[in-house]
């Protein structure tokens, strides 16, 4: 199969036009020979892209997954032509993480890169495991940061231990109380969860068994920020990592409970059997802990 990228990008403006006309009268082709194009290429895709309904284009599940592709590729294009104008040749770096991950992490990589690498740009990716090793796989971004160590089936990447830091409970003032007689004064606490299948979760459950405690799930969601925000705003309390919890307390908007005695590992992972070979990537990889530990900027 060969695609020619004259046809995707003009499947990509009428994706974004919504009508064959209006990507015509852009492109500066008639209706006819635009219509031609695309079922030229959807020929070649094996594939509708778009189906019709009283006059309208609607694009397919297929046709979202194309454009998808598409962007990547013309965006890419048009970074190149724009540093190639501006002579200014800029490394591009893509850090894919967890979600579920505290921000402080992120800010800190963000920090330590613009300082330390000049014409860098960088690019960062939240979402879940298996979707970020993916995108590791398919090269659309460099480093996976996450609190497991992650694989595939081709066994085409690979984790290394970077940091950890401690967990404990945090709320605001009202939770005082939780102090004395913990951890069993938190039977029954109001308590903000990370997802059921998340791997903090599974750290948090087995400290609730070996410990005898008997929650109330108040709220579950697996995004840091927003564990943070309901903990700040006094709807329960919430267990995080020393580096996650460090802002919010240097601002008083939550106390410390109680500490787990047990730590959250976080882990870089790269594609494997391959020379990285971008110095910012280099840099991280050898370098998180201190990164992580220094004081934000």
């Amino acid at each position: 199969m060969w695609i020619n990228y004259q046809q995707l990008q003009y499947f990509r403006e009428i994706a974004r036009k919504g009508s064959i006309k209006a990507a015509a009268e852009s492109l500066r082709i008639s209706s006819p020979a635009l219509s031609m194009q695309l079922k030229s290429l959807e020929d070649v895709l094996g594939n509708k892209l778009f189906l019709r309904q009283k006059r309208k284009l609607i694009i397919t599940d297929f046709g979202e997954y194309v454009l998808e592709y598409a962007e990547k590729i013309f965006s890419t294009g048009e970074e190149l032509i724009s540093n190639i104008n501006s002579n200014t040749m800029k490394t591009r770096v893509s850090i894919g993480v967890n979600s579920g991950l505290p921000k402080t992490m992120t800010n800190k990589l963000i920090q330590h890169i613009l300082a330390n690498h000049k014409n860098t740009n960088i690019r960062i990716t939240e979402g879940d495991d298996k979707k970020l090793i993916k995108d590791l796989i398919a090269r659309d971004c460099d480093l996976i940061l996450s609190n497991i160590p992650l694989n595939d089936a081709d066994n085409s990447i690979s984790s290394h231990y970077a940091y950890e830091s401690n967990l404990s409970f945090y709320g605001t003032e009202k939770f005082e109380y939780i102090r004395e007689g913990f951890p069993k004064s938190l039977d029954n606490a109001p308590l903000i969860h990370p997802s059921l299948h998340s791997n903090l979760r599974h750290i948090i459950d087995q400290w609730y068994l070996k410990h005898q405690v008997h929650y109330e799930n108040v709220i579950e969601i697996h995004d840091s920020a927003s564990k943070k925000i309901l903990a700040r705003e006094g709807y329960g309390i919430v267990v995080l990592a020393q580096i996650g919890a460090r802002s919010l307390l240097q601002n008083n908007a939550i106390i410390h409970l109680g500490d787990m005695q047990v730590s959250e590992k976080f882990y870089c992972t790269t594609r494997k059997n391959e020379l990285v070979t971008k110095n910012e990537i280099a840099d991280i990889v050898e370098n998180f802990s201190s990164i992580m530990d220094a004081e934000s900027l």
